[in-house]
């Protein structure tokens, strides 16, 4: 099982395979065709003839945002992406869901793995909670942001990131109040960047996801989510997908928001007054090949 990135800078060859499995979509690239099959839930790559060389890209679910008074973000899902040999015959290939938040004050849950074959890429951590204490956010694919701080006087550990496939969450630091002056839960990590530690600012902003071509033009994946807050406006999820963390404001625009669908985004982290952190994303497992 290979839980690192495989990098190549060669497009694959133009082979004589054929092969079956998600939405399948052709599309030129500098002159070059490829086509590119994309798996927005779990199923299987069918190779028929011979091996093919291949473009991956495999992102994991996100983790949820946690809850209450300033909840941490959610990590991103861990995301693989890079050059491979696949022999002919049926691979499966698993999207990961991401994590469900829970109702009220519970910490995060980490999102579930997505794979290709024996590439496997780690759910994102789910984002610690602060509620008479503060919580550290769950290691994964990214790490989880931790809950802000209560009255502690040492800051939690901070959740690690997967060597290869994302980065730490952020913590809250000794720079934070103790008592209700912006309390603030940390950012998710995101594939690009590890999350915001929390300091007296109201926004520890979720880390950035990185970009992926593989479909032809930029997109992003796997972002961060935003740490929640008991002041000021909630803190933005990191690029690629990740939600929104909450603000102690009334009403909708101030909930956690999800990390989007099959981008692998962190949930945001919840607030006072709207304690439920965001969902993560679901993952997605992309593959292209020439033709």
């Amino acid at each position: 099982m290979i839980r690192g990135v495989i990098a190549s800078a060669n497009a694959p060859a133009a082979t004589g395979a054929a092969a079956t499995g998600g939405t399948v979509t052709d599309i030129d690239v500098g002159g070059i065709a490829y086509r590119v099959h994309t798996f927005t839930e779990s199923g299987s790559f069918e190779v028929t003839g011979a091996a093919v060389e291949v473009d991956y890209l495999v992102v994991a679910g996100g983790g949820s945002g946690g809850g209450a008074n300033t909840g941490g973000g959610g990590g991103a899902g861990g995301m693989l992406q890079g050059t491979t040999m696949i022999s002919a015959g049926s691979h499966a290939v698993v999207v990961g869901a991401g994590g469900i938040a829970s109702a009220t004050y519970g910490i995060g849950v980490n999102g579930e793995s997505s794979a290709l074959g024996g590439l496997i890429a780690d759910g994102g951590g789910g984002g610690g909670r602060s509620q008479i204490s503060s919580a550290a956010g769950l290691s994964g694919g990214s790490g989880g942001g931790s809950g802000g701080r209560w009255t502690e006087s040492s800051p939690p550990v901070r959740a690690t990131g997967t060597s290869g496939q994302g980065n730490d969450g952020g913590i809250w630091t000794l720079a934070q109040s103790v008592g209700t002056n912006y309390r603030t839960g940390g950012g998710g990590g995101g594939a690009g960047e590890a999350g915001d530690d929390a300091t007296n600012s109201p926004l520890s902003y979720g880390g950035d996801g990185l970009s992926s071509s593989i479909r032809g033009t930029p997109e992003y994946f796997a972002g961060g989510g935003g740490g929640g807050t008991n002041g000021g406006g909630g803190a933005a999820g990191g690029l690629g997908g990740g939600g929104k963390g909450a603000a102690r404001y009334t009403g909708s625009d101030w909930f956690a928001g999800a990390g989007l669908p099959n981008t692998g985004g962190g949930g945001g982290g919840g607030s006072d007054t709207n304690p439920k952190g965001g969902n993560g994303g679901s993952g997605i497992v992309i593959i292209r090949y020439r033709i």
